[in-house]
């Protein structure tokens, strides 16, 4: 029956590393010929400045050709004649009054120059929006239905934004063969100094070669002129280029979501365990470093399998999520005491009276580990230490991406000193409780390479780092440990 099993699970490791290299194939070629548009916000400038004709020529000057505007201020244009080389992305605020009739019919009109809908949780200029006309609130749903009625059944492609700031805007939720998902980045140069260009340039890198974002929405600075706006905007769009004829594609690939997404979640469970497992049995006849690199490359090359498996442009595109990766990050954490400690140690540690000083110990490593559960994924930056932020910074003005320091300050150098307490003390008890806690570092690495959007070169990189600099930092504690 073992045989049997261990048979099936080699046939389905085949077949996923096959699946896996034909979507890595797929999605390289997408990501090549991969191209960032710009977006610029225009409604400050539009309530600002009389001159909308003149805000929109020095802006398609500087390269832009697609703009942001709310509905209503989009429908108090009379003269739309100079729009003919321009698209937007038309925003609707929910809690904005509007002339309904209206401002659909005027959606409809215009239809061949709207590139995206925008459904906006809240308003950020309510008090210069409110309007005194008769109307009412338009309500999401009333959108998607109108878009389904009018906008999609015609030729005109539209595009739906998906914001990696999932705040900012509502999704307008409904598959439609036109309506293509794209990944955003809002950048909003209210919250940078946009004097420091370096920063923005750094933002807008990350989140196009990193993240694969295919659109950057630009918000203008209040408190700088539009001749500054517009520089800036100059000089990102030089440095990223613009793709003005809106083609954008999707890649194919072998992904049946729900069905992959499971298989991946028993994998990187029981994967880690199988390996920790594998290790009680090698330590002791095997060098410690031998062992560490060994098992930290079999799992890089697990993720790399893993990441293929699962590739699919709705994950990139923020349309789809991959579920259960904090299951995958705990699970294994809990399981390897099971699997790691034998009976007798088990029994013992039921039986065992805890201490005080004990008691606060475990305190400690279920606050540190309920830190890194929460750490997971993009966090918001009140979630972060300011050390860490200030590090983050540094590290990436001179390499795109960072190593994950949960590895190198606490996993990974977690895993040396265990595997080398297990070797020196005979796999002794306390030895083996460490060991279980430093099977965070195989499932860190594992859950780098989840971030299905991020290119899988720099989940490697990010990885290797990791391991290096945690082995490296490992060491130094095992020197003043002997």
């Amino acid at each position: 029956m073992k045989k049997i099993l261990f048979f099936v699970i080699l046939v389905l490791l085949f077949v996923c590393i096959l699946i896996s290299i034909f979507n890595i194939t797929s999605w390289y070629k997408w990501y090549i010929r991969k191209k960032t548009t710009f977006v610029v916000d225009i409604d400050f400038f539009i309530l600002t400045e009389k001159d909308i004709q003149k805000i929109i020529y020095e802006f398609n000057k500087a390269g832009i050709n697609l703009f942001a505007i709310d509905v209503g201020n989009f429908l108090s244009i009379k003269d739309k004649t100079f729009f003919n080389n321009c698209k937007f992305v038309l925003k609707i605020f929910s809690q904005k009054i509007y002339n309904v009739n209206e401002t659909l019919d005027a959606i409809d009109k215009n239809k061949d120059k709207i590139f995206s809908i925008i459904y906006l949780r809240s308003d950020k200029y309510a008090f210069l929006l409110q309007q005194n006309f008769y109307g009412r609130k338009i309500a999401l749903d009333e959108v998607c239905e109108f878009l389904k009625k009018n906008l999609l059944s015609s030729q005109n492609k539209l595009f739906k934004l998906n914001f990696e700031q999932q705040d900012f805007a509502v999704k307008i939720g409904f598959a439609h063969l036109n309506f293509i998902p794209l990944r955003t980045f809002l950048c909003d140069f209210n919250q940078v100094e946009v004097n420091k260009t370096s920063v923005l340039f750094l933002k807008i890198k990350k989140a196009v070669f990193e993240r694969s974002c295919s659109i950057v929405y630009i918000i203008p600075s209040e408190y700088q002129e539009l001749t500054k706006n517009i520089e800036i905007v100059k000089k990102l769009v030089n440095e990223f280029g613009n793709n003005k004829n809106f083609s954008f594609e999707k890649y194919s690939s072998l992904c049946i979501d729900k069905v992959f997404n499971f298989i991946v979640v028993v994998f990187s469970i029981f994967f880690p365990l199988f390996l920790y497992k594998k290790i009680l049995n090698v330590v002791l006849q095997s060098s410690v470093d031998k062992v560490y690199f060994f098992i930290n490359l079999l799992t890089i090359l697990f993720g790399i399998i893993i990441w293929g498996f699962l590739q699919k442009y709705e994950y990139v595109a923020k349309e789809s999520f991959v579920y259960g990766t904090k299951l995958m990050f705990s699970a294994p954490i809990i399981l390897s005491f099971f699997v790691v400690l034998n009976k007798e140690e088990k029994i013992f540690l039921f039986n065992y009276k805890v201490s005080l000083k004990e008691i606060l110990v475990v305190f400690l490593i279920l606050i540190i580990f309920l830190y890194l559960l929460i750490r997971m994924g993009n966090v918001s930056k009140e979630y972060v230490l300011k050390f860490e932020l200030g590090l983050r910074e540094l590290i990436e003005r001179y390499i795109l991406f960072r190593p994950r320091f949960k590895e190198i300050f606490f996993a990974q150098p977690l895993f040396v000193i265990s595997l080398w307490l297990l070797k020196k003390f005979k796999q002794s008890l306390v030895s083996k409780l460490l060991f279980c806690l430093s099977i965070t570092s195989l499932v860190s690495i594992i859950n780098t390479f989840l971030h299905i959007h991020t290119p899988v070169w720099i989940c490697v990189l990010r990885s290797i780092v990791g391991v290096i600099l945690g082995w490296f930092i490992g060491k130094i504690c095992l020197i003043f440990m002997s």
